[in-house]
């Protein structure tokens, strides 16, 4: 939410949300394919690191995802054979 002037303000910067699509199970075996959507929630590490003055720190968290930080909610798609 650090991203939007309007949501920068007080601890909703601190907030990020996840909007995305992952896949398991696609290989030799077409038994267990599986296609999801996927919305959520999570804490934004490198805003609070950049905020305590750890700059370097804080760049890991653009790319790095720590597992546990964030609520998130899938919802399985209808696979076409």
């Amino acid at each position: 939410m650090a991203g939007f002037e309007r949501l920068n303000q007080g601890l909703t910067k601190y907030l990020e949300l996840h909007f995305g699509y992952y896949a398991r199970g696609y290989g030799k075996s077409h038994l267990n394919n599986e296609r999801n959507l996927y919305a959520g929630i999570g804490i934004n590490l490198a805003e609070i690191f950049k905020n305590l003055s750890l700059h370097k720190t804080s760049k890991i968290f653009n790319y790095y995802q720590t597992p546990h930080s964030y609520i998130e909610k899938s919802s399985r798609l209808p696979i076409n054979p």
